[in-house]
């Protein structure tokens, strides 16, 4: 009986705690807490009354100098009113006290302005200071202290009015475009004051309590402190970016999300509780997460996404036995699904693709000629998922919404196949690929058209594949030489620069490699040899223009406008060479650790928290040290997998140097960290099982930790795009 008491009085505790968030978020929205989410509209207004404060949130997309704020009186008496000064002076009448605080920079940048008006008219000129090489939000916060009774002030930031610009970019006038937030924000009373204190304390001691309660099962502890925390990261975005939406159907969309965000949760403890093999558990959260991050960046919000859907097309219409191209080379397409490529996430993008989802009134299939974008390349099996996608959708007639959809869901799928086999073939390590897998960049490139998830894909599982046969196998087999050889046919040619990951096979001990009466030695060097032709001769009959084109001096650089970097130029200057490589690291390397985590998301303009960032890399480096002696790693496999991880990034980084650097340049540019995913594995092989680095960690909770910094990630993406 009093286990029964028991049970029901911890089933009343949790539902008080899951009803204190919504309830402390009502008392203090009702608290006379008003708030506004507009982006981009003309003359946008907000009135304030007297000893209001007005706090306006914004997010500084292009570097600026300085916003203009323009303030109108209403009410009352507007025409110039004269006082008389203690010399018998008249003097206009001061008839509202202002005060600006600009918040969210540096101490020393932060400025207060205090003025007066006795204008009904008044326009501010708010510095930005310093804040040219920052992309972060900064707070407009405008105190009335005076203003004459039965008057209102009126304000709004004028964002596109063709006559006078908002802002002053390095010094020149420019129209940037902001998202901001007006809060109206008043004090809660005594006694609402007490009663947060109160249902706060309650949670956390509530919350305290259960967790002793459970200290033998702390997998049920970890859910409900994780749902617990998803409600509160829930409430408050809801109160700072939904609830004041007044597009319907963003609500609806917040409701889709937040609603997948628990229901991949509470599958995940459903899993971990029946103590799923990790294998399961990673192909689940990445299918979960990147459905999520499907629907929250849309079809042409990844990098060069609209020319990897043209691509995707074109194999699409080959699949079908229809004609490619025009004349032009332009990719011909359905009539309803040409049209531009929205490449900026939004309210409005939301409202235009998830609105049609299900209008099928434009169902003609003639083929038109879609301009715009350019072949991706990547090969036939660089976008196979993603033709297959659409080849489906035409076939069922689906209209474009749709058909985008499940050509980014079929590369999900694909991606997801390829984690699946990866972390059941690695013999060690397996967290290592889990880790890397739930990175936001990973999992926005494995819900898109480009070809990245299927190379991440591939060379996950052959990295896997051939560890497993180097260390657990006890024979390699005839299917074990074709499969490897058949895969690095078919999907090295995607991008060239991996192909350095076949050197794995060397390190396959010749005792494993049997074929016949055949000698071991001779074994080691025929498979080896096979491996190597599978690899190189598909690229070479790729990839051959495209390398002897950038290797040359004379190619130009597409969006600067002049000559590339040839490999004679990199050569014939080695010192000059050094610089430019070691300057490119200097003022890079912290762009490049964010951008493989996925700090920039979409076309690097949707940025996330940089806790996000260091969340996963602390689990990361957890996971590169724990301690795990099963497998004895050799000094010469260390450095052999050193080795091919400095051939992968002198790969990525000579292609860049050669095809997108001007000559005038003294950086490398177009290198981003996602180019770098693929070698992290070898990264962790160089230095795993190390004797005099042990850490221990618990998997299940460093599982959990990466599905809630994704949780934060989504919040991070929804925040900009909903105040679009």
């Amino acid at each position: 009986m009093k286990r029964v008491v028991k049970k029901v009085w911890i089933l009343i505790g949790m539902l008080l705690c899951f009803l204190v968030v919504p309830i402390i978020s009502n008392v203090t929205r009702n608290s006379k807490t008003i708030k506004n989410n507009i982006s981009n509209e003309p003359k946008l207004e907000y009135k304030a009354s007297v000893s209001d404060v007005i706090e306006q949130e914004i997010y500084l997309e292009d570097s600026i100098e300085s916003l203009t704020l323009y303030m109108s009186l209403e009410g009352g008496s507007t025409e110039p009113q004269y006082i008389e000064n203690e010399d018998g002076v008249l003097e206009l009448k001061n008839v509202a006290e202002f005060k600006v605080e600009l918040l969210g920079l540096d101490e020393e940048e932060e400025q207060i302005m205090e003025f007066a008006t006795s204008s009904p008219n008044t326009t501010v000129i708010i510095p930005i200071g310093k804040h040219n090489d920052k992309e972060k939000w900064v707070t407009v916060r405008l105190t009335v202290d005076k203003l004459e009774e039965d008057m209102e002030l009126s304000f709004f930031f004028d964002s596109m009015t063709d006559s006078i610009q908002n802002a002053s970019i390095n010094g020149a006038e420019k129209e940037v475009g902001l998202s901001m937030k007006y809060v109206q924000k008043a004090s809660l009373s005594t006694v609402e004051n007490l009663f947060v204190i109160v249902a706060v304390l309650f949670l956390v001691l509530f919350l305290i309590w259960y967790m002793i309660q459970n200290k033998e099962n702390k997998l049920n502890s970890a859910l409900f402190s994780l749902f617990l925390i998803m409600e509160v990261l829930c409430y408050h975005f809801y109160d700072n970016y939904v609830y004041f939406q007044e597009l319907p159907y963003i609500k609806k969309f917040y409701y889709l999300i937040v609603g997948m965000l628990f229901a991949i949760i509470l599958g995940l403890f459903l899993l971990l509780k029946k103590k799923a093999k990790l294998e399961w558990v990673a192909a689940y959260c990445v299918f979960g997460f990147g459905l999520v991050y499907l629907l929250i960046l849309p079809a042409f919000s990844a990098p060069d996404e609209p020319d990897h859907y043209v691509s995707a097309y074109k194999l699409s219409n080959q699949m079908l036995f229809q004609e490619p191209t025009d004349e032009h080379g332009n990719v011909l397409v359905r009539i309803g699904d040409y049209g531009d490529f929205e490449a900026r996430p939004g309210r409005e993008t939301y409202g235009k693709i998830y609105g049609s989802l299900f209008d099928f009134s434009n169902n003609d299939a003639t083929l038109v000629a879609q301009g715009g974008a350019d072949d991706a390349g990547g090969g036939i099996m660089g976008h196979l998922p993603g033709a297959m996608g659409i080849t489906v959708a035409r076939l069922l007639k689906l209209n474009k919404s749709m058909l985008l959809m499940l050509g980014r869901f079929m590369g999900l799928l694909f991606y997801c196949f390829c984690i699946f086999w990866a972390v059941k073939k690695m013999p060690f390590g397996k967290m290592v690929l889990f880790v890397i897998s739930m990175f936001p960049m990973t999992l926005e490139e494995s819900s898109s058209f480009g070809y990245d998830l299927v190379v991440n894909g591939f060379v996950f599982f052959i990295t896997a594949y051939i560890l497993n046969l180097i260390y657990e196998k006890q024979k390699v087999s005839v299917k074990d030489i074709v499969l490897v050889s058949l895969i690095m046919f078919l999907f090295a040619p995607c991008k060239a620069i991996y192909i350095f990951v076949a050197g794995l096979w060397i390190l396959i001990p010749k005792e494993k490699l049997q074929l016949g009466k055949m000698k071991k030695g001779h074994c080691k060097l025929i498979t080896t040899l096979i491996v190597f032709f599978s690899t190189l001769l598909p690229n070479i009959l790729v990839n051959l223009v495209k390398v002897s084109g950038i290797s040359s001096n004379s190619g130009l650089v597409s969006w600067a406008g002049e000559r590339g970097y040839g490999m004679g130029d990199v050569l014939q200057n080695i010192p000059y060479s050094i610089y430019v490589f070691a300057n490119t690291l200097i003022k890079n390397a912290e762009y490049y650790v964010n951008t493989l985590i996925g700090s920039r998301l979409g076309w690097l303009e949707i940025t996330i928290s940089q806790f996000i960032v260091t969340g996963f890399l602390m689990i990361l480096l957890l996971e590169f040290f724990r301690e795990k002696e099963q497998y004895v790693i050799k000094v010469k496999e260390r450095v052999c997998y050193g080795v091919i991880a400095a051939l992968i990034s002198l790969a990525v980084v000579a292609a860049m140097w050669l095809a997108w650097t001007p000559i005038s340049y003294d950086t490398i540019q177009g290198i981003q960290g996602r180019y770098f995913l693929p070698m992290i594995p070898l990264l962790y092989l160089m230095v795993a099982n190390n004797k005099k680095i042990r850490i221990k960690s618990s998997i299940n909770m460093n599982i959990i930790l990466l599905c809630l910094l994704n949780v934060y990630a989504v919040l991070d993406v929804l925040k900009i795009t909903f105040c679009r």
